[in-house]
């Protein structure tokens, strides 16, 4: 059904409705012309005084009449029922090509507002990234230094469309390390998996995107993996990644929401030997500082972000912070 059919539809509804209130008006008033609706009233008594004897015409037809109205009353409810179907219930092509007329002439067109329309309906409602600083490097002759960081995220992803598959053939997953001089490997990718059946009795079913753990360099510092993500209707799974990096205290580290994120939680570990300055800024709250002790940790809970927003976390804590103790490497 397009949407001419589905206009034509509400139209005819609209015409068939208004038809059966004026004919159950009228109805309505031989009903109280034969006083049967209505007997006794004086008001009415006075203005039809056919009323107190009403002739067998004017029963017979009330009667007939109010037995039509009752029939097809009943007849257009069912067929209303029957062939009415909700919005819901539509085909996706169905309801662009209702939002957007015209698009059903053009398959192209069609085809690519579909898709953008799905690609919405993915969200995140939660993603939470634990990132745990492990190990420092000094570079003495900078007066900078760098941070292993090793993360892990689990993203909750949902398809909130009630009938449509969400379908993906082209995703992508992109990490890009920092070029350090001085420091061969820059880091790896260890996980990069998708896990259903996340409730009920079924067990979890993970699938590896990744085989294998992939090493980032100086000569090939980003990892780009398209992979293909298929959820059914309402369907949540869970999309997982993990691995270290060195990161440079002079950059700064970013997340961007790749789509919708009702929730993101940034739980950070501090496994150096001295305290951790950071700033975090997101849309939402701007800038907070924050400062992790040895052994300690921290969390960051940030509401809504739309695709392409994203947090920030750049590095306070300064060489001389660091080289003012006993942490020389």
């Amino acid at each position: 059904m397009d949407y001419r059919s589905l206009l034509r539809q509400s139209i005819l509804s609209k015409y068939a409705i208004s038809g059966l209130i004026l004919y159950a008006l009228w109805v309505c008033f031989w009903l109280m012309y034969a006083n049967i609706l209505l007997p006794g009233v004086e008001f009415l008594d006075t203005h039809f005084s056919s009323r107190t004897n009403p002739s067998d015409f004017s029963v017979s037809y009330a009667a007939s009449a109010l037995d039509s109205l009752v029939f097809f009353g009943l007849v257009g409810s069912v067929l209303t029922l029957l062939t009415t179907r909700s919005p819901k219930d539509e085909k996706l092509s169905t309801k662009v090509d209702y939002i957007f007329p015209g698009s059903d002439s053009d398959d192209k067109l069609s085809g690519y507002l579909q898709k953008c329309i799905s690609s919405l309906a993915c969200i995140s409602p939660l993603t939470n990234r634990t990132i745990t600083f492990q190990n420092h490097h000094l570079f003495h002759d900078e007066e900078k230094f760098a941070i292993k960081m090793y993360t892990k995220t689990n993203a909750l992803i949902k398809n909130i469309h009630n009938n449509h598959e969400y379908v993906l053939d082209d995703a992508i997953f992109k990490a890009q390390a920092d070029l350090i001089n001085g420091i061969d490997v820059l880091g790896e990718i260890h996980d990069l998996a998708i896990i259903k059946k996340l409730s009920g009795l079924e067990l979890p079913d993970k699938e590896q995107i990744l085989k294998g753990a992939h090493t980032l360099t100086n000569d090939a510092n980003e990892f780009v993996q398209l992979y293909r993500m298929q959820l059914t209707p309402s369907e949540t799974i869970q999309f997982m990644t993990s691995g270290w990096m060195w990161q440079c205290s002079d950059k700064v580290m970013t997340y961007t929401a790749a789509r919708y994120t009702k929730k993101q939680q940034l739980d950070f570990f501090n496994e150096l030997d001295f305290a951790l300055k950071l700033e975090i800024s997101s849309p939402e709250k701007g800038a907070v500082d924050i400062i992790i002790q040895p052994s300690g940790k921290a969390t960051e809970i940030f509401d809504a972000l739309t695709p392409g927003e994203k947090i920030t976390v750049k590095i306070k804590t300064s060489y001389v912070d660091i080289t003012a103790g006993d942490n020389l490497n």
